[in-house]
């Protein structure tokens, strides 16, 4: 790979990548229907080289298992991993426990990760010499004296093992071993949930040094939006087994385009007494990776959700540079164009048909309660005969709901087409089947 290559490809990625969990367990695990819990689904992530990503969601969302599907620590039910432009998806044995000398983890509790019975010196002599077995006892202990002076603890503490340490201790020696093999990625998964405050300030202060200085690219799997602004370049968030946004930090902290990071960044609560502002809290429980939802997988909890929400799943759009999220909708602007451009206001001396045409370009409603076509227009409009005109009975005409309005705007995306017009109280309807109209929607879903 040439110099130019590396620069601009990821060192490490995932592809749409799937992890499922089989949920049957117990004496009844042979029988039955089985059932699968979808921790990760389609989840698509890029880390270049060097480069610090975050990674944030609510907890149960599937961070951890794609963070560890990402060294290989789990395998993946569908999609692909690729390390340095390599696929690794298929690695067993040696040639997976080679490429493991480049790929490390900071697990998130480093009391149980760590050995009980191992000293210090212990733990970090066998991790280096499982990856370099021809290095001599004095280039392993000097190597070792490095490694913790790199992460701020005394050589007095090579004798000691895990449970004669304070938790930032730990976490300390935990970080030594992932870097102890000199990786060039390392997931970080909860570095610092189980400190406080000062040693959070630490470990933090020290991950970054770290991640400057030795030029490793890092992975930070965390519920803290100030552990990612201190120390990420570029976060992605994650709902539900799915990445849903992916962004440089100082934008999406800025300006998130997602209704689900929105609610995350207010969930935030200020640091400041006088801050009269209340954090919002999203209504609802998550839903079952068990059974998720169809569509968006946010929808039953989103307060801009609609009805393709519930049918379709979003794509990942660009809705600036280098800022991705899947959602069908612009909430800063104009309902994004899924179906053709909306059509121009009209000109002053059209016709009476044209410009009733143009108000039901702009406004009109499919209504099928009854099965048989009677609906509601939403401008009162109504086809008499052969000529289109407004209804001459509008009083008659109940008012347009928001649902219904939704709907007009989703059959329109789907099809491509204006949907048929219908009036109700038994005023002459534009003709056609509106089972054509069903087909489109069974077809497109």
């Amino acid at each position: 790979m040439t110099e130019t290559e590396k620069n601009t490809s990821p060192l490490c990625e995932a592809r749409e990548v799937s992890k499922l969990f089989s949920a049957r367990s117990g004496l009844r695990a042979g029988s039955g229907r089985a059932r699968y819990v979808r921790a990760v689904d389609r989840a698509s992530i890029a880390i270049g080289h060097g480069e610090a990503v975050g990674l944030v969601g609510e907890s149960g969302c599937g961070k951890s298992t794609l963070g560890r599907l990402l060294i290989r620590l789990e395998s993946p039910t569908a999609g692909n991993i690729l390390f340095d432009g390599k696929d690794i998806t298929h690695l067993k044995g040696g040639a997976l426990r080679r490429k493991r000398r480049d790929m490390q983890m900071i697990f998130q509790d480093p009391a149980s990760s760590l050995n009980p019975r191992f000293s210090v010196y212990s733990t970090l002599s066998e991790a280096i010499r499982v990856h370099s077995k021809r290095l001599s006892t004095r280039l392993l202990n000097a190597h070792i004296a490095a490694l913790l002076n790199m992460v701020g603890l005394p050589l007095s503490a090579l004798d000691r093992h895990p449970h004669e340490f304070s938790g930032g201790e730990r976490q300390r020696i935990a970080i030594a071993r992932a870097l102890a093999v000199e990786p060039r990625f390392i997931v970080a998964d909860e570095p610092v949930t189980s400190l406080d405050l000062t040693s959070q300030a630490q470990i933090t202060s020290l991950l970054t040094s770290l991640q400057r200085e030795l030029n490793v690219a890092i992975l930070v799997i965390t519920h803290n939006m100030e552990l990612v602004h201190h120390i990420c370049k570029r976060v992605a968030v994650m709902y539900l087994g799915r990445i849903v946004e992916t962004a440089p930090t100082e934008m999406l902290l800025r300006k998130p385009a997602h209704p689900y990071t929105r609610a995350l960044l207010a969930s935030t609560l200020s640091q400041d007494p006088d801050d009269r502002l209340r954090a919002r809290v999203l209504p609802g429980e998550p839903p079952s990776p068990l059974d998720p939802p169809k569509g968006c997988h946010f929808h039953p909890r989103c307060p801009h959700a609609q009805m393709q929400c519930k049918l379709i799943v979003p794509q990942a759009r660009e809705c600036s540079p280098g800022h991705f999220t899947m959602c069908h909708f612009d909430l800063d602007g104009e309902r994004e164009s899924v179906a053709r451009t909306a059509p121009t206001a009209p000109k002053d001396g059209d016709s009476q048909v044209s410009q009733t045409r143009q108000r039901e370009d702009e406004a009109g409603e499919l209504d099928e309660q009854d099965g048989n076509g009677a609906g509601i227009g939403l401008d009162h409009l109504c086809s008499a005969g052969s000529e289109e005109r407004a209804c001459d009975k509008p009083d008659e005409h109940d008012s347009p709901t928001d649902q219904q309005k939704k709907t007009y705007a989703f059959h329109k995306a789907m099809i491509g087409a204006e949907p048929r017009k219908y009036c109700c109280n038994g005023h002459a309807a534009e003709t056609g089947d509106p089972a054509t109209l069903r087909e489109g929607l069974d077809g497109s879903s």
